[in-house]
C-alpha cells in the first residue's frame, strides 16, 4: 500500500503541476492582450518559462520510473519474505 501511495502522490503532483502550469499560460496570454505598446517583447522569455514547465514534468516522469524500478528490482527482492 506505501508503494501505491507513493506512485500515486507522483501522480497528484504531477496533474496539479500540468494544471497550474496550464493556467500561467492562460494568464500569459490574456496578459500579452492588455500589454502597453512600448512594454518589452516578452515571448521569447515565457517561451524559456513554458520549456522549464516542461522539464520539471518530463523530470517528473523519470523520478518516477526510478522509484517504480527501485521498488521492483529492489524492494521485491529485498524484502520478498514479507509477501
Amino acid at each position: 500500500k506505501e508503494h501505491n501511495d507513493i506512485l500515486n502522490a507522483f501522480d497528484n503532483l504531477y496533474d496539479n503541476c500540468e494544471k497550474h502550469w496550464k493556467t500561467e499560460n492562460e494568464y500569459f496570454k490574456m496578459g500579452l492582450k492588455k500589454l502597453p505598446k512600448n512594454h518589452e517583447d516578452v515571448n521569447n522569455k515565457m517561451k524559456l518559462h513554458e520549456q522549464e514547465h516542461i522539464t520539471l514534468l518530463e523530470t517528473l516522469k523519470a523520478t518516477k520510473n526510478n522509484v517504480i524500478e527501485h521498488i521492483q528490482n529492489r524492494d521485491g527482492p529485498d524484502f520478498h519474505w514479507t509477501k
